[in-house]
């Protein structure tokens, strides 16, 4: 690195086998100035260079040579180049954070993934064209250089052109792939995890005001790291695993091999100032990252079409290597609505795609980092661990990991591997093959949802599908069918729910009849434990009985399949595939639901409902329903036990208090306004709480009219209160607040050093319901002297888009602002825009993003999907109130008039 300009003086030698004639070279570089360039035999001959040729929309630098390279032989290409460490948070770039002494201190790091290897130096910059490094590294006395290996010497402190530098050599490498080649300079310095069995150095680096809330990590990472040897069955190849945080990163973290890079708050843990949600945060992405050294590093996809392969099955294994270590948690049962359920709002549409999906440049490998390839995967990744049972799974997939290590694979290769372990357990018929199974699942855009008609009189019943769509105006016939692994229980049976009999639905077959169902006095519940990725509609008979069951015994029903009765209900019903009292009836039963996931679940259906009737006359209507249903939760579940609780139970109250708050419960919005000023006046939210001087809130009880109990707490007292629930309580203290409230929450984020505490800071001071300083807000997110780091600018865009206060006023933002947010934050931005364009339902809404759409026609990069997204969801909601509203209104005005005679 060259001092005081932020450029980079590079050389570099790559050694090639050359198996067919050619007279020229071709490299991937960008922003790169090339100084020198030889193309030789290794001993010795070099090659005349008849001229270089950029071909800037590839990327590509062609050597063209005067004659052809000699087959058989090795040969040597060597370049010397200048290039740029920009603040771009791509390729080889700088960071900056301010020190304890008042200075600001700058690092340089890396991020290559998925095309940036080629802005740090000229390289065949695609993941088939894995090869070993040798890195040497100049740097400053004052500074630490780190990469994917040790360091095999003392630094080197000579240098004839720049005096005073110091080279780190580190040892050659593994065969890799380009983009997961790192390094790092900086004055960080690192905790290490005690020594495990597999002899692997662990560590953690930070900045050093920072090196505190390394410890969750570090003592998770290695726990982690040794459950991966056991699952995958296979060594850590690498003698040491380093992980950072990167003050400015534009991801969550990199699995780069032997040296992952995070997002401070994707890395750093302060107890009693990181909420619990960021803890589990962390947890989930330590394990994914740890999960692609093995899956994705030691065996790589070929080409980005298999870009799922890699992050799907790092996002289902994540779970897997938490609920290992920290079973708490709960996990896997979050998976339900974490993944499945969230990637099915996606995948639902039309502009949706295939997890495997061909790409071809730079924009279109980006658009493909999205839901689908990250969601999707892990959820059928998952359905395949089920219904091939879990011994065999891991079986195949270390088999394929054995097999191909340090090569690279295509999804034809894990089917292989697989269907080979099915048929020696026994898990998969001999009939059948997983890549006949999977390619209906990876290569058909969409799912299917399962319709389920019972014949009570024969406990038996007819199962059929068809491709679901949110939209009912696009269901015009989809040729689409898949190989569905049907599972299916009573709620009175708890025998081996974990490991239930499949009945395969064939791509082939319109239908089927299934037997040994329950007797007809009995609800059926299909796709138990929602482990297949699909939704089901039954008969209005089952469905009434499970709306019995729910109210009666809800527990008899497994935890997952609550939540996917909820979920499925309200998107049938907003798909026009079931009548909408299904789904509203449902509602009555969570007053006894006490778990955190078909909460979850529930939520997110009321807060789609909430968005659609929230600027309407009938808003009145909806609000009381819901207050009604809420407020008995409310009192249940929401400030009454808020010190000390189980990680669940913290979740779970968090989630009620969000909600209850959001519609206006009074008790809600009265405790918010209280404890806000509690910690104002406390000055306990930019301090970390001693746990040793914990006061606990006097609770005295009360029974209202009709025997509810009643929490007063006394909040004159600073005690300590849950993180999560503080993030709830403040957000909706500052939507009944103004700016005074406002600017006492910037003044914590600016004084906090707690990176997944500003970051929740940024998210709540987009809840004001003051336009004037959500404008204010949205002006400071691109202006980097404001105190909002680059990687937090569409953070904060998108929360605001997502107020329904500052919904308009940041699309005028967006549309005012295009160029500076496209040369400011690029990508970041262009992915951003699905937030921007969302929450809309009238005709009127819907013909303005069209025409803000055909303005920016062929400007939208890798936010294209993302935008046709937006776009498709509109019309369904237009399409949704043309053919609802009125209808949700009469009921729940009757509801509500039944309620008033009955109170």
């Amino acid at each position: 690195m060259i001092p005081g300009n932020f450029t980079v003086s590079g050389y570099i030698s790559i050694v090639v086998d050359v198996l067919e004639s050619s007279t020229n070279v071709t490299l991937h570089t960008k922003d790169i100035l090339v100084k020198e360039v030889v193309v030789g035999q290794v001993l010795g001959y070099k090659y005349p260079i008849d001229r270089i040729e950029l071909v800037e929309e590839l990327d590509f630098f062609v050597i063209h040579l005067q004659e052809p390279l000699k087959i058989g032989e090795q040969h040597v290409i060597r370049m010397r180049f200048i290039s740029k460490l920009s603040d771009g948070l791509h390729g080889f770039y700088r960071s900056q954070y301010l020190a304890d002494d008042g200075t600001i201190r700058t690092l340089a790091t890396t991020q290559f993934e998925p095309t940036h290897a080629r802005k740090a130096f000229p390289c065949f910059d695609e993941p088939q064209m894995k090869a070993k490094f040798n890195i040497r590294i100049g740097r400053t006395a004052g500074m630490h250089a780190i990469s994917n290996m040790p360091k095999i010497q003392n630094p080197i402190r000579y240098s004839s052109d720049l005096p005073g530098y110091i080279y780190d050599q580190f040892e050659e490498s593994v065969p890799m792939s380009t983009y997961l080649v790192a390094f790092v300079i900086s004055d960080f310095e690192f905790n290490e995890s005690e020594l495990r069995q597999n002899n692997v150095t662990f560590r953690i680096w930070a900045r050093k005001n920072a090196l505190d809330q390394t410890d969750y990590a570090r003592g998770i990472g290695a726990r982690i790291l040794q459950y991966f040897e056991h699952y995958f069955d296979i060594d850590f190849p690498l003698p040491k695993q380093d992980m950072i945080a990167i003050p400015d990163f534009s991801a969550g973290a990199m699995e780069n091999w032997g040296l992952i890079t995070y997002r401070e708050t994707t890395l750093l843990y302060k107890r009693g100032v990181s909420p619990r949600s960021a803890k589990q945060r962390i947890a989930l992405v330590v394990s994914h990252e740890l999960a692609h050294q093995w899956f994705g590093n030691l065996v790589t996809p070929k080409w980005w079409t298999d870009l799922w392969l890699n992050e799907g099955f790092a996002s289902y294994v994540e779970y897997l290597g938490v609920e290992a270590v920290e079973p708490n948690m709960k996990v896997m049962e979050q998976f339900i609505t974490s993944e499945l359920q969230n990637v099915m709002r996606v995948d639902a549409l039309t502009s949706s795609h295939p997890v495997s999906v061909k790409v071809s440049n730079p924009d279109e490998i980006a658009q493909i980092f999205d839901r689908i390839s990250y969601g999707k995967g892990a959820t059928i990744i998952r359905m395949m661990d089920h219904f091939l049972t879990e011994n065999t799974f891991r079986k195949g997939v270390a088999n394929y990991l054995r097999h191909l290590q340090y090569k690279n694979a295509d999804q034809d290769d894990l089917w292989r591997f697989l269907t080979e372990q099915g048929h020696a357990d026994g898990t998969l018929p001999e009939s059948m093959n997983i890549k006949t199974i999977m390619d209906t699942w990876t290569l058909q855009t969409g799912f299917p949802v399962l319709n389920v008609k019972r014949d009570y009189s024969r406990r038996a019943a007819n199962i059929s599908q068809e491709r679901f769509f949110l939209n009912k105006l696009h269901q015009n016939g989809s040729p689409f069918k898949w190989w569905i692994p049907v599972t299916y229980r009573s709620c009175n049976n708890m025998k081996n729910p974990a490991h239930p009999d499949v009945h395969w639905l064939s791509q082939d077959h319109d239908w089927k009849m299934v037997f040994d169902l329950p007797e007809s006095d009995q609800p059926v519940v299909f796709n138990v434990r929602q482990t297949g990725y699909y939704r089901v509609n039954y008969d209005i008979r089952n469905w009434n009985l499970l709306i019995d069951q729910l109210e009666t015994h809800p527990w008899k029903v497994l935890t997952e399949n609550r939540a996917q009765i909820v979920d499925d209900a309200f998107n049938l019903a907003r798909a026009d595939e079931l009548e909408y009292w299904v789904p509203l009836k449902l509602i009555s039963y969570l007053r006894k639901e006490q778990s955190l996931v078909p909460w979850r679940s529930a939520t997110m259906s009321f807060r789609y409902l909430k968005s659609m009737f929230q600027r309407t006359p009938a808003y009145g209507e909806f609000q009381k329903f819901m207050k009604h249903t809420a407020r008995p939760v409310y009192r249940q579940h929401g400030l009454r036990s808020m010190i000390h609780n189980a990680h669940e139970d913290s979740l779970l109250r968090s989630e009620i208090i969000d909600w209850a708050c959001s519609i206006e419960v009074e008790e809600c919005c009265n405790n918010v306004r209280e404890l806000f000023d509690v910690y104002v006046r406390s000055g306990r939210d930019q301090d970390g709480i001693n746990e040793n001087e914990i006061e606990t809130a006097d609770e005295d009880f009360k029974e209202e009219e009709g025997g509810e109990a009643i929490a007063e707490m006394d909040f004159t007292e600073a005690h300590e209160v849950d993180m999560d629930l503080k993030k709830a309580i403040m957000c909706n203290a500052l939507a009944l607040g103004g700016e005074k409230e406002w600017n006492q929450v910037w003044a914590s984020y600016l004084a906090s050093n707690v990176a997944a505490q500003k970051q929740y800071h940024l998210r709540i001071l987009a809840c004001t319901k003051e336009i004037w300083i959500l404008n204010k807000y949205l002006n400071m997110s691109v202006n980097p002297q404001s105190g909002i780091r680059k990687q937090d600018a569409t953070l904060v865009i998108s929360n605001v888009a997502r107020n329904v206060h500052g919904r308009d006023l940041t699309f005028d933002f967006v549309r005012s602002h295009w160029n500076h947010l496209k040369d400011y934050l690029g990508g970041r931005f262009e992915r951003a825009l699905g937030s921007v364009l969302g929450g809309r339902n009238t005709q009127l809404e819907l013909d303005e993003l069209r025409a803000f759409v055909k303005m920016h026609e062929g400007e939208f990069g890798a936010g294209q999907r993302a935008v046709e997204q937006a776009l498709e969801t509109t019309e369904a909601n237009v399409h949704w109130m043309d053919t609802h509203y009125y209808y949700i209104t009469d009921w729940l005005s009757q509801q509500n008039q039944i309620q008033a005679f009955t109170t």
